[in-house]
């Protein structure tokens, strides 16, 4: 059932480099885990999008993959879907680290300083300075940049000034008519929220470069009609000694990830669920625009 209201509606972009806390920062915002992390850089590949409501204020919030030079064709991918994100919004949000601007920054300023829309600064990670003073060289050289609504200093570990930040979103949201749902949907489909976790883990237990060489596709969902659902999921990588790092001894490592995949994602969804994964070997998909498609990066 579907009532219309006159209400405050918007969407927001958090956009910035890989590894700022872009994902934290969303988790924080929305009170819950929406959006997978780690300590590595390009943990998010999708947009994401979240629900943000307040009376009748209501504010989608997308996490968007970190904007980067790309040298593959998925990387490619990556930058678009951030870039589709841009174009969609009434806020961007643009995460840097408070403790300094970046080359990498520059390459997501390039990206959003045409956005016509209200552009928030977040200085994230202020929990990291020594000294709060540390910020003044920094807010004085965002201030000479053209086009920023507000500069807000942040911690994402700690929620330093998450009320000031959403009152600023709360008064750049434009006012419109839209239905308002009595039940919420989840922002993404239980597939993919089981297919995140999975690759949270494997960012988490892997090595270094492991992470970057895999991709989760979801192959099976069993709902209605079992006692749980349940999910089949496949873990790509490119080789076969990644498949063997991933296994681990006597396939350890690979049962511990699914382990943890599935209590994040029980949480998550709110049931418990069964979980069954297997690697297999994917030479190049990467940069194979077929395999991209079956995986639901490209259309």
């Amino acid at each position: 059932m579907t009532t219309q209201v006159k209400t405050k509606e918007g969407v927001v972009a958090v956009v910035g480099k890989p590894n700022v806390g872009k994902s934290s920062l969303v988790n924080i915002l929305i009170g819950r885990k929406v959006t997978i992390t780690s300590r590595r850089p390009q943990t998010t590949r999708n947009q994401i999008y979240s629900l943000l409501r307040a009376g009748q204020w209501q504010l989608t919030v997308v996490d968007t993959p970190g904007i980067h030079e790309c040298k593959t064709l998925f990387g490619s991918h990556i930058n678009r879907s951030a870039r589709r994100s841009i174009k969609g919004a009434d806020i961007v949000m643009m995460v840097i680290d408070a403790r300094g601007w970046r080359r990498e920054d520059e390459i997501v300023w390039n990206a959003i300083k045409d956005f016509a829309g209200h552009l928030l600064l977040i200085l994230n990670k202020v929990d990291l300075l020594h000294a709060r003073e540390g910020l003044l060289p920094l807010i004085s050289q965002c201030n000479e940049r053209d086009g920023i609504t507000e500069i807000i200093p942040f911690s994402a570990r700690s929620g330093h000034n998450l009320d000031r930040l959403i009152s600023c979103l709360k008064k750049l949201t434009p006012i419109g008519t839209h239905d308002v749902i009595s039940e919420p949907n989840l922002p993404n489909n239980t597939s993919f929220v089981v297919g995140e976790f999975i690759r949270e883990q494997v960012f988490r237990l892997a090595g270094a470069e492991i992470p970057y060489r895999t991709a989760v596709k979801v192959e099976r969902y069993l709902g209605q009609g079992h006692k749980l659902p349940e999910f089949h999921a496949e873990i790509w990588v490119e080789t076969a000694g990644q498949k063997a790092i991933l296994l681990g001894k006597g396939g350890s490592r690979l049962r511990n990830i699914g382990e943890r995949a599935r209590s994040s994602a029980a949480r998550s969804l709110g049931t418990d669920i069964v979980l069954k994964t297997r690697i297999k070997v994917h030479r190049g998909w990467s940069s194979d625009p077929s395999s991209l498609r079956k995986l639901g990066y490209l259309e």
